[in-house]
């Protein structure tokens, strides 16, 4: 919901009723599924070995989420669970990115 406050104390779409000003943007075309958007989805990661050395290995970012979907539709939650999935996949790739190679 964080973006909803962001939005309001950004001016976008506001609308005051008395003392209170908020947000109104319309989410009921909006429309998310984490299956349909990471499913298939691979990246080059460093991935941690057994004997605990990392090599770069290509991984299905779905299992960034252990494999569960969730969807969600029309609402604020369906933009935030997009936007909260979206940023999990960055900070994933960013925490395992493979290196580029100094010459």
């Amino acid at each position: 919901m964080k973006s909803a406050y962001i939005d309001a104390f950004l001016g976008v779409n506001t609308t005051t009723v008395g003392d209170v000003t908020y947000s109104v943007i319309d989410y009921s075309t909006f429309s998310y599924d984490r299956s349909d958007t990471f499913e298939g989805v691979t990246a080059t990661v460093l991935v941690e070995q057994a004997e605990g050395s990392f090599l770069p290995q290509s991984v299905d970012i779905y299992a960034v989420f252990d494999s569960v979907d969730a969807s969600a539709s029309g609402s604020l939650d369906a933009y935030t669970l997009a936007a909260d999935d979206a940023r999990l996949v960055i900070e994933f790739i960013h925490e395992y990115a493979v290196p580029d190679s100094a010459e």
